[in-house]
């Protein structure tokens, strides 16, 4: 059976139709049980509350929150078609890991050739510079042939 992708609904413990005010709740409610200020023996305490507030963000920001769902969406559709022994579990606590994002390859991969092309420019703009500079005897040091006193 295909995995269910880990999603903000899921670190502000609220189903996917949930309204603006049922999503304040979950959140006030989390805030209090892990701000903090109020768990100050607790170290995960900052990481914690910033997964809330960052899921808090994203579902309560209409454009973000179409977003994240298509995001599900893809997620739920590419498990289907994925075998279970090809995941990387997260090292986040169960129930507060971050939806991932994943630079498709091609991209990354023409960003490296823009880099590399950037490189190979300046370096033969560079070489075009020093003999344009060569070919004008700018860089070239004038040397004189000494005069015998005799001529």
């Amino acid at each position: 059976m295909p995995k269910k992708p880990h999603t903000h609904y899921d670190n502000l413990k609220v189903p996917r139709d949930a309204d603006l005010k049922t999503i304040r709740a979950a959140y006030r409610a989390l805030c209090k049980q892990y701000h903090p200020d109020r768990c100050p023996d607790n170290p995960d305490a900052h990481r914690v509350m910033s997964i809330i507030n960052r899921s808090y963000k994203v579902l309560t920001t209409p454009e973000k929150r179409r977003k994240h769902d298509e995001w599900i969406a893809r997620q739920s559709a590419s498990s289907i078609q994925e075998p279970s022994s090809q995941r990387i579990s997260s090292s986040m606590p169960k129930g507060f890991r971050q939806p991932e994002q994943q630079v498709p390859r091609a991209k990354y991969l023409l960003w490296l050739l823009s880099v590399a092309l950037l490189i190979a420019a300046l370096f033969f703009y560079t070489q075009h510079q020093r003999s344009a500079a060569a070919n004008d005897g700018r860089d070239l040091p004038v040397k004189t042939q000494p005069q015998t006193a005799g001529e």
